[in-house]
Order: structure tokens, then C-alpha cells, then sequence
């Protein structure tokens, strides 16, 4: 026996097993019974091992039934999410087309649009609820398949109220296109405006579509010149409508005083009309000045906007005068009084008016232009031509506030007196 195992090397482990269980050793003959005993329990373990295998195999059998069966499933889920996807796919694209038809028309009536997006809408629902119907097994018939119905609903809802509100804007931006278009016509343009002894040019600038600057000019007898710079209080609709009211009483006082009117006259006249129209929930200040060539003199009255700058080369130096004069805003009081201050003019002389949104004006960094910065920039151009005095100014201004967004309106005039 012990040539035989040293034939056969090492026992597999199972046999080994058996043998040590029986008592029995693999270098002995064993007896009859041990023998018997030791095949029949290697004959059971092999049985077991057959009957694991089969159970094994139907159990990828079964297990493979199942995956056809998932995997069946699956697709036809997939085909069904397909369907729901093409739904909002074509939904979507009939909304993009209706905001696209929105984008492009000419006209404020959109019931036409309405009445598409509400097609749309109805076409979805429809659709959705066909798909999910009769099929309980699948997630499309759950919580989630009506979330997703009624969250689509609701955007194109929501789309409907966004076409109103834009069709109202539209409505809106164009009246205050025209708005716009009309107080322009209210101010001269950017050309310089030649007199006999003066030269004058402006510069305006609303913070929106409309705003609350404005000036003008009106030639009087014997070669006058009477000008004019008012700012109301905020800017947009509203102060833009009292600019127009105030140029209104500006051509009814000329047109009644004729050509003797007094810068004093002139605003008690404005005043009268601004308090009537605004009734104290707007004010204007303005300041009117009077050229006259013969006596050589600028005669103003303030009604408390800021007082205009003089800038005077005498004896090769220069000055820089701040011309005051005190007065009411209009609007503020119903019989307010504006004195005249008379100054002489001599050849050379440079005069501005501006509005506050020039001086406070800020940069990025929440600081204002100021009237610091205004002096010096005008002292160091006030010698060119108006244009360029009045370019001079606007460019140091821009480069200031950078890219900040105006916060009011910015109007300047800038005279210079000839011989």
C-alpha cells in the first residue's frame, strides 16, 4: 500500500478527509466495512455535488428568463421615454416659434401668439396622457409622470404671461421712443450757434429714454440772446413732461412780452406755470441769461440751479468767477421773486452752465466728479473754441465715471463772447 500511495502522489483532500474521519490511514489496507463505509460516503458527496450542479444551472436558467424579460422591459420604456421627450421636444419647439413670431412683429397684438402657445399646451397634455394611459406598470403612470405634465404646463402658462408683458414693454419702449424723439426737438442740436458777439453750442444727455435737463435759445431785438438751462428734479416720464411744460411757458411769456422780456419776467413766468402744473411734487431750477451786444453785458436770474462759471484772461491771468444769484426752484412757491445780476463782458470771456448730473456724476468706485474737478478741467480748456471747451469738459467726464451708468442727466452750455 505504501509503494502504491508513493505511486499516486498526494491524496486529493475529500478523500483525505474521509479516510481521517473513518479512522483509517491512506498507508494500510483498510478493512471490508470501513472500506464500504468510506465509498458510500464519497458516492453521497459526489450525488450532492450533481444536485448542486443542477440547481445551479436552473438557476441561470431562470435568472436568464428574467434579464430577456428585464431587458424587454427596459426597451420599452426607453421607447416610451422617447415618445415623452419627442412631446417636449415639438412643445418646445412651437414655444420657440411663438416667441421667435413675438420677436419679429410689428404689431402690440398678440392674441394671435396666445392662441399658438395655448395649441401647443393642449397638444402636449394630450399627448402625455395617451402615453401613460392603460399601462400601470410603468413609471410614466406615477407622481412623476404628472410632475413632469404639469411643470410643462404651467412654463407654457408662464409663456403666455411673458408674451403679455412684452408686448406691453414693446408698447411702452415705443412711446418712450417717441417721447424721446419729441424732447429732443425741445434742445438745440450739437452745432455751434452763431451770433453776433457770442458763440454758443450744448450738450445733452438724458440718464433714461426721456429726462428732466433741457435748454434753449431765443433770439430777441437789437441782436440779443436769451438762453436758458433748467434741470426738474429726477429724471424719466414725469420730469421729461415738465421740461415741456416749461418750454411751453417759455414761448407763451416771449410771445406775450415780446422782445423787452426780462430774465426776472421769464421765470416768474415759468414759475407760475411749472407750480400749476406740478403742484409741489416736481421743481425746476433754471438760470435765464440775457446777452446784449451794445451794452456788452450778460444780464442772468437763478431760481436755484448752480450758479455758471466765468472764466476771464485779464493782464495774462486768468480767472475763474462763480456768477451768483440767488432765487427760488420754480414750482416751489406760487409768487417767488427772481432778482437780475448785470455782469460786463469783455472779449474772451468764456461762460458754462451745467446741470448737477455733471458734478455728480460718479466712478466706479462711488466717487463723485465734483466741482473741484469741473473748475480744473474748464480752466485748462476754456481757452479753444465752445466745441472744443464743451468736448474738452464731456471727455474728462466720461473718462471719470468709466463704465457706470449715469445716474442723471447731464446738460452744458458753454458761451464764448467775440468783439
Amino acid at each position: 500500500m505504501g509503494y502504491t500511495r508513493a505511486l499516486m502522489g498526494p491524496l486529493d483532500s475529500l478523500v483525505q478527509k474521509q479516510l481521517t474521519r473513518l479512522g483509517l490511514s491512506p498507508d494500510a489496507p483498510p478493512e471490508l466495512d470501513q472500506w464500504q463505509k468510506f465509498l458510500d460516503r464519497v458516492s453521497r458527496h459526489y450525488k450532492h455535488v450533481e444536485e448542486d450542479r443542477r440547481l445551479l444551472n436552473r438557476s441561470l436558467e431562470l435568472s436568464s428568463e428574467e434579464m430577456h424579460a428585464l431587458q424587454q422591459r427596459l426597451r420599452h420604456e426607453h421607447d416610451r421615454l422617447g415618445l415623452v421627450v419627442a412631446a417636449i421636444s415639438e412643445g418646445l419647439h412651437s414655444f420657440h416659434d411663438a416667441v421667435a413670431l413675438l420677436r419679429h412683429s410689428q404689431s402690440t397684438d398678440v392674441s394671435h401668439i396666445e392662441h399658438s402657445l395655448y395649441d401647443a399646451k393642449t397638444r402636449f397634455s394630450n399627448r402625455l396622457t395617451d402615453l401613460v394611459a392603460g399601462d400601470s406598470s410603468s413609471p410614466l403612470s406615477s407622481d412623476e409622470a404628472r410632475t413632469i405634465r404639469n411643470d410643462f404646463l404651467q412654463l407654457a402658462d408662464q409663456l403666455v404671461q411673458l408674451v403679455q408683458v412684452t408686448a406691453d414693454s414693446t408698447t411702452l419702449l415705443r412711446d418712450l421712443e417717441v417721447a424721446r424723439a419729441v424732447q429732443q426737438m425741445l434742445v438745440p442740436g450739437d452745432e455751434v450757434i452763431e451770433r453776433s458777439f457770442v458763440r454758443m453750442v450744448g450738450f445733452f444727455r438724458p440718464a433714461a429714454h426721456c429726462g428732466g435737463d433741457w435748454w434753449s435759445v431765443y433770439d430777441l431785438a437789437d441782436d440779443r440772446v436769451l438762453t436758458i438751462i433748467g434741470d426738474v428734479t429726477g429724471h424719466g416720464i414725469a420730469p421729461a413732461i415738465l421740461t415741456g411744460v416749461a418750454k411751453a411757458t417759455c414761448d407763451i411769456a416771449r410771445l406775450i412780452a415780446g422782445d423787452q422780456i426780462t430774465c426776472s419776467q421769464l421765470l416768474a413766468a415759468m414759475n407760475s406755470g411749472i407750480y400749476r402744473a406740478a403742484r409741489q411734487q416736481l421743481f425746476m431750477t433754471c438760470v435765464a441769461s440775457l446777452f446784449d451786444p451794445k451794452t456788452r453785458t450778460l444780464t442772468l436770474a437763478n431760481a436755484g440751479h448752480n450758479f455758471p462759471y466765468l472764466f476771464r484772461r485779464q493782464d495774462g491771468n486768468s480767472q475763474l468767477h462763480h456768477l451768483v444769484s440767488p432765487g427760488n426752484p420754480l414750482g416751489a412757491s406760487p409768487d417767488s421773486d427772481y432778482e437780475s445780476r448785470v455782469i460786463d463782458l469783455a472779449e474772451g470771456d468764456v461762460i458754462l452752465w451745467y446741470t448737477d448730473g455733471v458734478t455728480e456724476c460718479e466712478n466706479a468706485q462711488a466717487q463723485q466728479f465734483g466741482e473741484k474737478r469741473l473748475r480744473r478741467v474748464f480752466q485748462r480748456v476754456a481757452s479753444s473754441e465752445p466745441a472744443r471747451v464743451r468736448d474738452g469738459i464731456i471727455d474728462r467726464v466720461s473718462s471719470f465715471c468709466g463704465t457706470s451708468v449715469p445716474a442723471d442727466d447731464m446738460t452744458m452750455v458753454v458761451a464764448c463772447v467775440g468783439q
